[in-house]
């Protein structure tokens, strides 16, 4: 090997070498970075679309103040606006439609203690019965999937004796709740 041939391998393994570190640099160093500020970025971001959203939240109207299809969307969930005995009527009503499509037999229907909220009455019905499973998966469908909207508050299913069954194997006990707007009389 001649000095100037040994002289270019230094160099081109100085060069090799320097590339190298370079490459460990940048790898080791400035990629870690450049991430950690795309997810600052990224996170920044969010944090900008969640003070929006809080804004667009301040600048709504105040209670009282909805807007249409605010006051039609909440009218979809709730009974109609009207006296507690008449929404309690509609109520009843209505489960015992559900409890007559699905073959459920009421014994008994009791109307538990109204309670106030804010924006609305919750108004609670306990129906006393007998019924299959099937029966009652069926009325139990048609509860929580009813508009307006129909809670489910408490459920006691028990079984009877063979004697006693008479094709109806399951005593029934269920709370169902549901809202409606107070009214403005």
């Amino acid at each position: 090997m001649t000095p100037a041939s040994s002289r270019a391998s230094s160099r081109a393994a100085a060069v090799g070498l320097a590339a190298a570190l370079l490459a460990i640099v940048g790898f080791g160093l400035v990629r870690p970075y450049a991430v950690a500020v795309s997810d600052a970025a990224a996170q920044l971001e969010a944090q900008g679309r969640i003070a929006a959203g809080f804004r667009v939240l301040a600048e709504a109207p105040t209670r009282g103040e909805a807007e249409p299809a605010d006051a039609r969307e909440l009218a979809a969930l709730t009974l109609p606006r009207a006296s507690t005995a008449q929404a309690t009527a509609l109520l009843q009503q209505t489960l015992k439609s559900f409890a007559a499509d699905a073959r459920v037999e009421i014994e008994g229907v009791q109307v538990l203690a109204r309670a106030e909220t804010k924006a609305a009455a919750r108004l609670i019905v306990r129906l006393r019965g007998r019924a299959d499973m099937s029966s009652l998966a069926r009325f139990l469908y048609a509860v929580e999937t009813a508009r307006p909207v129909l809670v489910v508050e408490g459920l006691r299913v028990q079984a009877r004796t063979a004697r006693e069954a008479a094709g109806r194997e399951l005593d029934l006990q269920i709370d169902v709740a549901a809202f409606t707007a107070e009214s403005e009389t």
